[in-house]
């Protein structure tokens, strides 16, 4: 039987502001987080909803995805086991950063 990982809005809002990314406003009830390095705007998005739901696995899977991390990468960056260094790192080893 496979455990479902629910997690909180709130909790990934907040990792991902303290992992290098900045907020903006999305459309419809959407906020979008834009992974930043040394100032810069990466091409590393993804987005939250207004609606404070807890992030359930489908939403965690989609997030990895659009986050170039898998979904255990993504795990550990809410629990603060992956810093924005090792985002840095994992970019550019994506030729997301130059």
């Amino acid at each position: 039987m496979n455990k479902v990982s629910v997690v909180k809005c709130s909790d990934v809002s907040r990792a991902l502001l303290k992992k290098g990314f900045s907020l903006k406003k999305g459309k419809h009830s959407h906020v979008v987080f834009v992974f930043h390095h040394e100032g810069n705007p990466i091409p590393v998005i993804t987005h939250l909803s207004h609606n404070k739901q807890d992030i359930d696995d489908y939403l965690q899977e989609r997030m990895a995805s659009q986050l170039k991390l898998t979904k255990q990468e993504f795990l550990k960056m809410i629990e603060c086991s992956v810093t924005h260094d090792m985002l840095v790192k994992k970019y550019e080893d994506k030729g997301l950063i130059p």
